[in-house]
């Protein structure tokens, strides 16, 4: 479970530290250009991979409760219309960024050098958005029926590949033309397609041997893929706005300047990765919450809130703490830049107290994903990007704050949701919603 989340977060740390280090050819752009550029299309990115991973917590969501009921006949057709429904939203965001990504960066980013970067790569990097959600549905399956040791393969192969296939075509190796940016957006494209090939060889491997389905017998309902597609959606709608805003937020930031965005996306790799146990552990937090509701054990669900955060605490402190006392040494690892690691090491600081907040808030938020309370979830999301929106405006256009100030805008996101969700949670008003699941 921990890879298949984190497999794209290591994807982005790959790609800064490559970047970070690469001295373009050309020199019209600079270092300083591509992180920047790589900021603001990766975090386009992410958006939108992110609204695919909200259906696909949703999905785990109904398809775990079926596993708690032992009914895999249900499981499995559950399963297909949430494939179908993943399918024809990452088609129609593909059709949307090769439409509308040209229009939309052109207005919104003031430097021209970033825009002229950042356009090509979205282009490119947005065909692998199918790839991805396969791959993600299959991680979702698997979780379900309890094989969770396949991920580790798919997440292996793609993470190996990535590295591989960045340094050929981001420096020119093997043969291969200096791509810079555009390398490392190929490479990803690359590395999602090998991944997603080798899911779906395991994905049939394993419904060969179970005799419990029969893929002959599924077929089509419009109802049951209007039912996943609606209890994804305010999934779905709060991964938009959680990382929406984070769009937002580096839009704000490359107006402050140009070094203050390439450094914003450094801090963004770092945040991932700090973190990364934390979101692999409140994925696992909604499938063990949803799988007990499933058995109707709800006297256990309180303790295994306890249990998950004093895991994910432990795990952020054990990540985050080593970088938190050798910040110089660590940006110096991810840019050979100077001026970039004298402006980062105080929001990096910053960054790593703040995982430490995430490391207990996302377990609360997402155990109430877990019991089914979705609506629930997107209004406590709602509240949290709204506040977190006020305070990034307030610094950049009222109080012209630093960056490190700005980055402190993640405290008001992490303890809005953990307050809204740990009420509601200890309140135990979704006993009365799990019966309608």
């Amino acid at each position: 479970m921990a890879l298949s989340i984190i497999i794209p977060q290591i994807n982005f740390l790959i790609n800064t530290y490559f970047i970070g280090n690469y001295k373009p050819s050309n020199t019209v752009f600079t270092t300083q250009d591509l992180l920047a550029a790589s900021g603001i299309a990766g975090v386009y990115y992410l958006t939108l991979m992110m609204i695919i991973q909200g259906l696909c917590s949703g999905l785990l969501m109904l398809v775990s409760r079926k596993a708690g009921q032992n009914d895999w006949s249900g499981l499995f057709f559950t399963f297909v219309h949430g494939v179908v429904v993943a399918l024809v939203l990452s088609l129609l965001f593909v059709l949307f960024s090769f439409l509308s990504a040209d229009f939309l960066i052109h207005h919104i980013i003031e430097n021209k050098l970033i825009v002229d970067t950042a356009n090509p790569f979205i282009q490119l990097r947005i065909l692998g958005l199918p790839f991805l959600s396969c791959i993600l549905l299959i991680n979702t399956y698997l979780l379900a029926i309890s094989k969770p040791k396949y991920i580790v393969i798919i997440s292996i192969v793609q993470t190996l590949s990535n590295i591989l296939l960045d340094y050929i075509f981001i420096f020119g190796h093997a043969g291969a033309s200096e791509m810079g940016l555009q390398g490392a957006a190929l490479a990803s494209v690359f590395s999602e397609g090998i991944a997603c090939i080798v899911a779906f060889f395991i994905f049939f491997f394993l419904y060969k041997n179970n005799n419990q389905i029969d893929f002959k017998k599924v077929r089509f309902q419009v109802f049951e893929f209007l039912y996943v597609f609606k209890k994804s959606l305010p999934l779905m709608g709060q991964n938009f706005l959680s990382v929406g805003a984070w769009f937002i937020f580096f839009i704000l930031v490359e107006k402050i300047g140009k070094a203050e965005a390439a450094v914003s996306q450094i801090l963004r790799s770092v945040f991932g990765v700090v973190g990364l146990a934390n979101w692999a552990l409140s994925s696992t937090t909604n499938t063990m919450v949803s799988n007990l509701l499933g058995q109707n054990r709800y006297n256990e669900i309180i303790p295994l809130v306890h249990k998950l955060v004093k895991i994910s605490l432990f795990s952020a402190l054990l990540l985050g703490i080593p970088i938190l006392f050798n910040i110089d040494t660590f940006l110096h690892i991810l840019t050979h830049d100077e001026a970039l690691i004298a402006v980062g090491k105080n929001p990096m600081r910053v960054v790593i107290l703040a995982v430490f907040v995430l490391s207990i808030s996302t377990i609360y938020f997402n155990a109430v994903i877990g019991t089914g309370a979705t609506k629930n979830n997107l209004l406590f999301e709602l509240c949290a990007i709204v506040l977190y929106l006020i305070y990034i405006l307030i610094q950049v256009f009222v109080m012209h704050c630093n960056l490190t100030t700005i980055w402190m805008s993640e405290y008001v996101y992490w303890v809005t949701l953990l307050g809204l969700s740990t009420w509601y949670l200890y309140s135990k008003k979704w006993y009365k919603n799990t019966s309608a699941i």
